[in-house]
């Protein structure tokens, strides 16, 4: 399975979960801090701060829309058509520019998780 397909996955699937127990919700997850405990519950919490980094960390300009795109698409779940009107391209560079933005959002993910060392490290390459 390709990468991107797992971090689609993970958004549909784990996302939630993370959120749910975190304790947050899509209106206020980016307000988690860093925990330097090393239970299970600080490394949920460690993994959404990450991803929280990462997102913010894509580029967000007209012609690289990544970070709106990941938020759109997979946090305030917006289809893709409606995405299509909000970065103001059509249906195939947009689907061009959503592959883009989760391969910007894997690096970014993977990056964070290492600059804090929050391990294990969410895998998201080919198995």
């Amino acid at each position: 399975m390709c990468y991107k397909n797992k971090l689609r996955k993970f958004f549909v699937n784990e996302f939630p979960r993370l959120l749910l127990v975190t304790g947050k919700n899509k209106n206020n997850y980016t307000s988690v801090k860093l925990k330097g405990g090393k239970n299970r519950m600080d490394y949920y919490n460690n993994v959404l701060y990450c991803l929280t980094k990462a997102i913010n960390s894509l580029p967000d300009t007209s012609k690289q829309p990544y970070k709106t795109i990941i938020l759109e698409k997979y946090i305030n779940v917006v289809r893709t058509k409606d995405i299509e009107k909000i970065i103001g391209y059509g249906h195939n560079y947009t689907a061009k520019l959503l592959n883009q933005s989760l391969e910007k959002l894997e690096r970014a993910i993977k990056a964070e998780q290492l600059k804090f060392n929050i391990l294990p490290l969410l895998e998201f390459d080919n198995d």
